[in-house]
């Protein structure tokens, strides 16, 4: 509980006094890693949507904006959450712990369910169980989180003594491949480019082994699809 606690400050403290793009390293890095996970949604229009750890909000404002129809943004930093319910009542905004089932079930079920730089801070794969409960046929959960075996990341985990634990992707795709109701899955890495000037990441193939080539990716990105109803 202390380190949860310790978390909700860290990051009301973020949201209240820090850069608008929180703790990803720049602005380019948080809007080419909001990019990638617009263009895995497949279809937004009309669709409801949710943004795990939504932070400032940017990710919730962008699918209203490509016509979502509806899109709930939860955090656990609920004084930041009182303030976005306050700037952009357009969308629906939620203080609350993921982990919890009770929390989960006010929320209702999603189209798309988007877990963007959170994974390290709940149980995996433990908590995609709650998630795929909530996903409505035909849904996709997308997850962007730090590959635990770059250099980088475990820099960042000795930076927090422990408590920042980004999850091993293989446990996670042992869960996908069981998952009812399976559709597909993959995961693909994200590289620092030596040659930054156009874009921060390199982007590596689709795969579902999560082996890779070469340099270690400092950021793995993760889709799952559940079949729609007609696929049944």
């Amino acid at each position: 509980m202390a380190a949860e606690m310790s978390w909700v400050k860290y990051f009301e403290d973020l949201c209240r006094t820090g850069p608008p793009w929180m703790d990803y390293s720049n602005d380019r890095v948080q809007v080419q890693t909001l990019g990638t996970a617009i263009e895995m949604s497949g279809h937004v229009v009309g669709r409801r949507c949710l943004d795990v750890g939504c932070g400032q909000g940017q990710l919730v404002r962008m699918l209203l904006g490509l016509g979502a129809r509806d899109v709930v943004g939860v955090d656990h930093a609920a004084e930041h959450i009182g303030r976005l319910v306050a700037q952009y009542p357009e969308a629906s905004w939620h203080a609350g712990d993921i982990s919890s089932e009770s929390f989960r079930a006010q929320l209702g079920s999603f189209d798309l369910i988007y877990l963007l730089e959170v994974l390290q801070y709940l149980p995996v794969p433990e908590i995609f169980d709650g998630l795929w409960a909530m996903l409505a046929p035909g849904g996709r959960i997308l997850a962007t989180f730090p590959n635990e075996d770059c250099p980088i990341t475990k820099r960042t985990v000795q930076r927090f003594d422990g408590r920042y634990v980004p999850p091993p992707i293989q446990p996670l795709l042992a869960w996908a491949r069981c998952a009812p109701g399976l559709e597909t899955f993959g995961v693909r890495g994200f590289d620092f480019e030596s040659d930054q000037r156009l874009a921060p990441y390199a982007l590596s193939s689709w795969t579902r082994d999560g082996h890779w080539a070469g340099k270690l990716p400092n950021r793995l990105q993760f889709v799952i699809q559940k079949q729609p109803i007609d696929a049944r």
